[in-house]
């Protein structure tokens, strides 16, 4: 009986909340003087809100007091390979066919690390500018993938591996899991 009572009262409190909540967030309409010829111009606060927005250039303001944290549009690029729950098929590949400029496109890539330049030489060296961090160092060939040890201060090290699709996916492993991007090549 005391487990029901319980129950009740927690329902009763969740929807409390909820029809709180949804009085917060009503379209709400107030009154603003415009100018001399209008004696009132009634604007919605929802509408206000989303087009004082520049996005001309793609890029949305989220703080006017930090230029440097914008946020992106999406471009509509994604990957499959790039999903948490996604299953990389690496294919032994001829170091070689690293060789050359890569660079990620999609939306996680860009949401996740701003930018992702990177610059593989044949010789075992590597470059990258990742978050618009200058980043490099030298490549081994480690199985089915080859692993780039950052001598940076950063210490970004990585993963690149060619996948059965034939897409090249760079991971990176953090203490919060892992993070496959897909790289294009540049020409």
């Amino acid at each position: 009986m005391k487990r029901k009572y319980i129950s009740f009262m927690m329902i009763i409190a969740m929807l409390a909340f909820l029809a709180s909540s949804c009085s917060i967030f009503a379209d709400k309409e107030e009154e603003v003087p415009a100018s001399d010829n209008d004696s009132s111009v009634i604007i919605s606060q929802e509408s206000n809100e989303v087009n004082d927005l520049d996005t001309d250039m793609g890029l949305i303001d989220s703080d006017p007091d930090q230029p440097d944290l914008t946020e992106r549009e999406s471009n509509g690029i994604s990957f499959d390979l790039e999903r948490e729950d996604a299953e990389i098929k690496r294919v032994k590949t001829d170091p070689a066919k690293f060789a050359g400029r890569w660079t990620a496109t999609s939306d996680q890539a860009i949401y996740l690390y701003g930018n992702i330049d990177l610059i593989v030489n044949s010789n075992g060296s590597w470059a990258a500018d990742i978050t618009e961090e200058k980043l490099g160092g030298s490549w081994k060939e480690v199985d089915d993938h080859i692993h780039l040890d950052d001598t940076s201060e950063l210490n970004f090290d990585f993963d690149l591996a060619f996948d059965q699709s034939g897409a090249l996916v760079m991971t990176e492993t953090n203490p919060e899991g892992v993070i496959n991007t897909v790289l294009t090549k540049m020409n």
